[in-house]
């Protein structure tokens, strides 16, 4: 905006009087006032304007910012499991077959019965060499011989007349006879009671070595006789 101004040259104005031009200045002054009051009024009026058009300028609406894409998780790669070779498993037997059950005519089928089992038999014991053999055979027979020449008949069954024969079986074992028995008897009591003491008053023979620490079974008939008998 321009400033009006006007000079007033003192040759151009009329001489006047001191009064006159008292209110000449008076004059002009006011109109100098007018002018700078319709001048303000103007800058004020103005002033808004400017200062709304400065504040729709300064003031522009944000431009939309674009939301930030956040970065996707990337997916972590799956490890898979290493294959294990095995070996071939072997195939499993056949299961055993049942054998067929017989049909049996009766309804009511009877359970088999197990029948014990009998112990397996001692082995036999070692067969003696023909010289221990004989040697054995030898000493049965002069064991017997031994226990008749022992034998005491009773004056009782003497006087009357009894006779006979008593089988006796006894163990023996180095020399000692043990668990004398009559297994058949004479008929007589007092003839097997002479027999029973015959097998334990006999003299006994040397022992062969064969025979040293077994054990042995043995069976006597004792004969008694009125003619030959003692």
């Amino acid at each position: 905006m321009s400033n009006s101004s006007l000079t007033i040259r003192p040759s151009a104005l009329p001489s006047l009087s001191p009064a006159r031009t008292v209110l000449l200045a008076v004059a002009i002054e006011a109109l100098l006032l007018l002018a700078a009051g319709s001048l303000i009024a103007q800058a004020r009026t103005a002033s808004p304007q400017a200062a709304d058009q400065a504040i729709e300028l300064a003031i522009e609406e944000p431009k939309p910012v674009a939301p930030k894409e956040e970065p996707k998780p990337v997916p972590k790669p799956v490890e898979r499991p290493v294959p294990v070779k095995r070996s071939p498993t072997p195939p499993l037997p056949a299961p055993p077959v049942a054998p067929p059950v017989p049909t049996v005519a009766d309804p009511v089928a009877e359970s088999p019965v197990s029948e014990p089992v009998a112990p397996p038999a001692p082995p036999p014991p070692p067969m003696p060499s023909n010289d221990a053999a004989a040697k054995e055979a030898d000493f049965a027979a002069k064991l017997r011989a031994a226990i008749q020449a022992a034998v005491a008949y009773p004056y009782a069954a003497r006087a009357m007349g009894s006779h006979g024969k008593a089988r006796v079986e006894f163990a023996f074992r180095d020399g000692v006879s043990s668990h004398v028995r009559i297994v058949q008897g004479s008929g007589n009591g007092l003839l097997d009671q002479a027999a029973l003491a015959a097998v334990a008053n006999a003299a006994v023979p040397p022992l062969p070595d064969s025979l040293k620490g077994k054990n042995m079974t043995y069976q006597v008939t004792v004969v008694f006789e009125l003619n030959g008998s003692r």
